[in-house]
């Protein structure tokens, strides 16, 4: 029940019309006692249950919980403090003040009734005025921790309301297939998302003129508006690649479309890539993300391709440069791409996993770049929670594997 708000300044009829539906529960063994803290209690306006045991005190809780507990330290048979302590036991999550009344004065005395879960304590003869004044000060406390358990449960509901629309917004990336299309033989990836959805997005296609395309990209944020953006161009790519256009129509149009779909504030870093299996003409638009590497046959890295443009959806579209760099590929020329969230991967002293890490990895003369970083960066975080969505991707230009992709 809410505790009302009062002061101890408020008239005697004030008080007992705010406490007149609260519930007071005394246990004294004194007689004179008993009666003296229940008619100061009545006078307050609580409904007032007074007994001499704590064994009848828990029993009386049984049929209703009260809304605040005066008890002597002294009692027969079991003492206050195992009723403080019972108090709390019985209700955890509900604070009932408990206010100990006793005619002991010693320190180690007083100490122990808060070590037993008591809230104040008044030291005979009572004081009615001083009664009131810890008691509206014990309600307080516990009006205090009714808002704290009344924000806490909003705040499970909320979360479970969140998780609960996020495993449908993952349903849903799911079923886009976006994992399905990097299902071939010269691709290896690795997609490890902080949260359950990935604001990180690999997908790939050809087109039909048996180009092979990629897009890597890394959306600001997480969660929720992070996979809105996947879903948004995912639709985009794959429409652009099945209609043949060239990368640079593609850049173009994903930059116009997270423009203008997603808040100024949420944009994608993206690299696309295209890749003729004929020619070997690789060509790279990179915008924001870390340095695709380039490695040869023998595992020495070439020149790679480095951001050279603003992320997708920053610039308007009279603004925005779609030119790609291109380059020729060899036989077993690999590509392999990051996100931020490998690089900036820290360990347990805060050292940040590095793109010298991964040069490290990539020319370790293993043919899996993907495993080797894994591997690596596993090794490096230790138990270190992860901070960012991690993605990597590796393809691997060879004329055999692109010319018996299906169509």
């Amino acid at each position: 029940m809410p505790i009302p708000a009062c002061n101890v300044d408020d008239e005697p009829a004030t008080l007992a019309r705010r406490f007149s539906d609260l519930h007071a529960l005394v246990i004294e063994d004194n007689e004179v006692d008993r009666y003296l803290v229940q008619r100061m209690l009545m006078d307050l306006g609580f409904t007032v249950e007074v007994t001499s045991t704590v064994a009848d005190a828990l029993a009386l809780m049984l049929e209703q919980r009260p809304d605040v507990v005066c008890c002597d330290i002294g009692l027969p048979g079991v003492d206050g403090y195992v009723l403080a302590q019972a108090v709390r036991e019985r209700f955890p999550d509900a604070h009932i003040p408990v206010i100990f009344i006793t005619g002991l004065s010693d320190e180690d005395a007083l100490l122990r009734c808060f070590a037993a879960g008591g809230d104040d304590v008044m030291v005979k003869p009572l004081n009615p005025a001083r009664l009131k004044a810890k008691l509206i000060a014990a309600l307080r406390t516990r009006e205090l921790n009714d808002t704290l358990l009344a924000q806490r449960d909003q705040l499970a509901r909320y979360q479970a309301d969140t998780q609960r629309d996020m495993a449908i917004a993952k349903t849903i990336i799911d079923n886009l297939g976006c994992e399905r299309t990097l299902d071939l033989p010269n691709v290896a990836y690795h997609l490890a998302p902080m949260d359950t959805l990935n604001g990180d997005i690999i997908v790939g296609g050809r087109s039909p003129r048996g180009a092979q395309y990629f897009l890597f990209g890394d959306f600001t944020g997480h969660g929720l508006p992070a996979a809105i953006g996947v879903q948004v161009v995912y639709g985009v790519f794959r429409a652009m690649v099945a209609r043949g256009h060239a990368l640079e129509q593609m850049a173009q149009e994903l930059n116009r479309k997270v423009r203008e779909t997603l808040p100024r504030d949420r944009f994608l870093s993206a690299a696309l890539i295209e890749i003729y299996p004929d020619s070997g003409t690789v060509s790279v638009w990179n915008g924001g993300m870390p340095e695709i590497l380039l490695r040869n046959a023998t595992g020495s890295l070439r020149k790679g391709f480095r951001s050279t443009y603003l992320p997708l959806g920053v610039l308007p579209p009279e603004e925005f440069n779609a030119r790609p760099v291109r380059r020729q590929l060899r036989e077993n020329d690999t590509l392999f791409c990051y996100s931020d969230g490998v690089i900036e991967a820290l360990d347990a002293g805060g050292t940040m996993f590095g793109q010298a890490r991964v040069k490290l990895c990539v020319t370790g003369g293993t043919h899996d770049s993907v495993a080797a970083v894994r591997t690596a960066l596993e090794t490096h975080v230790g138990n270190v929670p992860q901070q960012d969505d991690i993605s990597m991707l590796e393809v691997r230009f060879r004329h055999d594997a692109l010319y018996a992709l299906p169509g």
